[in-house]
């Protein structure tokens, strides 16, 4: 294997490496997961690609034009993967904008960026929306995950404020809780969350791999789950869903796959 296919490899094994983990649904994660492991994942998966063409080591010898132009060809083609949307003509989201949406159960009621449910799939009318990046009351950064309560009212997981924030169905803030930290009540980068039959919230607490429950107004009451691949360990979990019997659903991404609880974490 000449040099020039060697950094071909090298550049794709690392490029395809990080794909496997930063997938669409854990993108956010990404800042957070640099801080984390450092200089090693401290860049975006597609610059080792680029050091590859870059690197002033690279001989250039007719025998290595070959080896150039597939890692040429190989560049644009991870562009277009990269910078596919995910259906065809589909609108890029912006990075600032809220990545979940989920209706309230049965009714079809608007909630945050949210589109009339009765309109065609083209031309859709944006019905309401609020927020801004921020940290202040009502704004946000990087939020991962909505929820809605039999009221109507909306529970955002503001990730990297740490907190989840209620509001009223017409975007009116009311309360929220938690700040960045381990303890009862705590949150490292909440992702996803959402509301039983009672009222109780149940917040995916993504990088202290666990899931934490509330009181409607915020009561820490329980959480299971630690960092681990066993069960009832998570890996990366990114969201969570519960039925109408109580049992909690958990998408444990990094693990590849969903647990199932009781209400009670068993």
């Amino acid at each position: 294997m000449n040099y020039a296919d060697r950094q071909l490899e090298t550049a794709l094994t690392a490029m395809f490496q990080q794909k496997v983990t930063e997938n669409r649904s854990t993108m956010r994660y990404w800042p957070a997961v640099s801080d984390r492991l450092g200089e090693q994942v401290s860049r975006r998966p597609w610059e080792y690609v680029m050091d590859a063409i870059n690197t002033p080591k690279l001989p250039f010898k007719p025998q290595y034009i070959g080896g150039a132009l597939v890692v040429v060809i190989a560049v644009l083609l991870l562009v277009l993967l990269f910078n596919t949307d995910d259906g065809a003509g589909a609108e890029s989201v912006p990075a600032d904008s809220p990545q979940q949406i989920v209706p309230e159960s049965g009714s079809g009621e608007p909630v945050g960026d949210t589109f009339d449910p009765d309109a065609e799939a083209e031309g859709a009318t944006l019905v309401a929306k609020w927020g801004s990046p921020g940290g202040g009351d009502g704004q946000f950064n990087r939020p991962g995950g909505v929820a809605v309560d039999a009221s109507g009212n909306v529970y955002v997981a503001d990730f990297d404020n740490h907190r989840v924030q209620v509001f009223s169905p017409e975007g009116r803030f009311l309360r929220k809780w938690g700040s960045e930290g381990a303890a009862d009540g705590e949150f490292d980068g909440p992702t996803g969350v959402a509301v039983d039959g009672s009222g109780n919230v149940y917040v995916v607490d993504g990088l202290n791999a666990r899931v934490q429950v509330f009181s409607p107004e915020g009561r820490f009451l329980r959480k299971w789950g630690s960092e681990g691949a066993a069960d009832g360990e998570f890996g990366g979990p990114t969201g969570v869903a519960v039925d109408a019997s109580g049992n909690v659903y958990v998408v444990d991404t990094g693990s590849h796959r969903v647990q199932v609880f009781s209400p009670e974490g068993r």
